[in-house]
């Protein structure tokens, strides 16, 4: 069935799974420019236009849909009903495909779900050409990423990673005595693949890259990446986290399981919880060798993937009517972001993925506050931008209100 946009709303959810069956085992970065002002609309256009498309978006609906639409589609924050702008979910999710999907499967959960999985793993492999054994399926990419930093940091394995980036997988390695050396990023908030190579030792077991890097929303050019990856060949495993990998329009990112396809010792990780809408449904996948995916099993949390959940995924994965959709709506929100923070005198980071990096000027747990009092919930504090907020886009009626909240903060800031 096609995309309806009136039906989708979102889930929330996370796996905390601990590590199992431990075993041992033997570039010039390209800078984007900040924000300039001079490239976006003024806020009265971007206030009209957003408003014509919400209204408009209202009007098309038939009138029943109008009357039981979502609530992510017709929220006004409050403090005590807060909008979610913290947690780079996609609002509009799950799509309709996914939703049928799901009651479909209802019938057969009182099975466990592993009988379900190679359904979705070959329907993975046969879109993106690989084989059936180089995929890896877990409960989200948080599990994949637990999986590595478990495999490649047990015993006090050396792994490398950016500083700030997502930290599953750091945490993880941390927590089975991997040895995780951290790596900062840039002035330009990039990440540094110069002094992260620089990093690398004998005895480095893993890189992970974050592409687009989670906070900032920052690509790693694929030129670059790609000539990284083969500088590591035979040195170390590279783990590249590609959870944003839909969101991105940059000419110059591709993702990089053409290298695994090639033979290259890299994994890489996709997730259906940001542009499918299904985090609280937890389905991710990895892309590697055979061998590494062999290897990842191991520590695999064995039904962590529910049967209704792979239904989820198997009815949305296709869907590129919803995902066209959840683009251009991620795309016009964070336009709505870079606006805000001109009008508040605030510089912010031009995004990849469904998140934009604002600097803030003061604690972030003093603006969450600010923020909280106003209805929206922005993201958690990554060190060492402790002045600097991670806003997840909503729909565009809560990037509205959020927008004016910030505007209407900034006098505040620094008093």
């Amino acid at each position: 069935m096609g995309f309806d946009a009136t039906e989708y709303a979102p889930f929330e959810g996370r796996d905390q799974i601990a590590p199992r069956n431990p075993t041992g085992f033997h570039g010039q970065m390209y800078i984007y420019p900040l924000h300039h002002p001079t490239r976006r609309m003024n806020r009265r256009q971007w206030l009209a236009r957003s408003s014509t498309a919400a209204a408009g978006m209202m009007l098309a609906m038939p009138s029943a849909a109008r009357a039981t639409a979502p609530t992510s589609l017709r929220h006004a924050g409050t403090a005590a009903d807060p909008i979610r702008l913290h947690s780079n979910e996609n609002p509009f999710g799950p799509s309709d495909g996914a939703r049928q999907a799901m009651m479909a499967a209802m019938d057969a959960s009182w099975k466990y779900p592993s009988e379900s999985y190679p359904a979705l793993i070959a329907q993975i492999a046969a879109a993106e050409g690989v084989s059936e054994d180089m995929i890896f399926l877990g409960a989200g990419s948080h599990e994949v990423l637990r999986v590595c930093g478990t495999l490649f940091g047990i015993s006090g394995g050396h792994l490398v990673a950016p500083f700030p980036t997502y930290e599953a997988f750091g945490a993880y390695a941390d927590a089975v005595g991997g040895l995780v050396e951290r790596v900062p990023l840039t002035p330009g908030k990039e990440i540094d693949l110069t002094a992260v190579e620089g990093a690398v030792t004998d005895d480095t077991r893993l890189v992970f890259i974050c592409n687009p890097n989670n906070p900032t929303g920052r690509i790693v050019p694929s030129a670059d990446l790609n000539a990284f990856i083969s500088r590591m060949d035979g040195r170390c495993a590279v783990l590249v986290d590609e959870a944003y990998h839909e969101y991105v329009d940059h000419p110059g990112y591709e993702s990089c399981v053409p290298l695994v396809k090639q033979g290259a010792d890299v994994v890489v990780s996709r997730t259906f919880s940001k542009i499918f809408g299904l985090a609280g449904l937890r389905v991710g996948y990895a892309i590697g060798r055979a061998t590494t995916v062999r290897r990842l099993l191991d520590y695999r949390n064995r039904h962590s993937v529910s049967s209704v959940s792979v239904a989820a995924a198997m009815g949305c994965y296709n869907d590129a009517d919803f995902v066209a959709f959840s683009r251009r709506e991620n795309a016009a929100g964070r336009e709505i972001v870079y606006q805000a923070a001109a009008d508040a005198g605030m510089t912010s980071l031009e995004s990849q993925g469904n998140y934009v990096f604002v600097h803030v000027g003061e604690p972030i747990a003093r603006f969450q506050r600010r923020m909280a009092e106003r209805g929206i919930r922005v993201g958690r504090a990554f060190q060492p931008y402790t002045d600097w907020a991670r806003i997840s886009i909503g729909t565009r009626a809560e990037m509205d209100q959020f927008a004016q909240a910030l505007v209407a903060v900034s006098p505040e800031i620094g008093q």
